[in-house]
């Protein structure tokens, strides 16, 4: 999914099309990517939001 986010930013970027909702999904992978001890699968942000 994060790769996927980066591929849809990067083809915006070249048509000079403004993703805002995106860039925000692709900060939270980057946040949930850095703070991973396991693999990570779609359940991965949902516990990172769950953590207190």
């Amino acid at each position: 999914m994060h790769k996927d986010l980066g591929l849809a930013l990067e083809l915006a970027n070249q048509l000079g099309v403004a993703l805002p909702a995106t860039a925000a999904a692709r900060e939270i992978y980057n946040s949930v990517k850095g703070s991973a001890k396991e693999d990570l699968d779609y359940a991965a942000v949902a516990r990172f939001w769950q953590k207190p």
